[in-house]
């Protein structure tokens, strides 16, 4: 609540509080991730790079007394994308999948991975998949039709992406 009111010092000394109290709290060292990506994403360029390892740190944490919490790693493989480190990401998911193989994060990840390295047809399957379960999420949509796009089949990718844009209407990325 701290957070959502703006105070986002008063929720990460809150959080840090309970870590303080209770050092093996897996939900604790996961908001405290979170908190930390929040104010990385409002944060200046240089103040990035100094939070990022706090970052990873606060996640590695939440995994190590919670090595099942797909939050913990979604939020680590997210992070590495955003930073263009697909090898690190790789890596993240490889451990994810070890621990929730089936998860529709996994898979999703998965697919995401697989378009960055040119493998569109497993891009295509694995997103048809996921479709079924969540026809309309957005980054999945948008996943879909760049994987049909890159395989020529333009009247897939336009569906895709036109139902993106109807779930998203101002987002940029499906309209390019």
């Amino acid at each position: 609540l701290a957070n959502a009111r703006g105070d986002a010092a008063a929720a990460l000394a809150q959080v840090q509080a309970l870590i303080d109290r209770q050092a093996d709290n897996a939900d604790a060292w996961l908001l405290k991730g979170d908190l930390l990506m929040r104010a990385r994403a409002g944060a200046k360029t240089a103040d990035k790079t100094a939070n990022t390892a706090d970052v990873v740190a606060a996640y590695q944490q939440a995994i190590k007394f919670k090595p099942d919490s797909v939050a913990a790693q979604v939020a680590l493989i997210t992070l590495h994308l955003g930073q263009g480190d697909a090898a690190a990401a790789g890596t993240q998911w490889a451990a994810l999948q070890k621990v929730a193989p089936k998860h529709p994060q996994t898979l999703f990840f998965e697919a995401v991975l697989a378009e960055q390295k040119g493998n569109f047809k497993r891009t295509r399957e694995l997103t048809q998949l996921l479709l079924r379960g969540a026809p309309n999420n957005p980054q999945l949509l948008l996943l879909a039709g760049q994987a049909e796009l890159k395989l020529n089949s333009l009247a897939q990718a336009e569906l895709h992406l036109a139902k993106a844009v109807q779930v998203l209407p101002k987002a940029p990325a499906p309209r390019r």
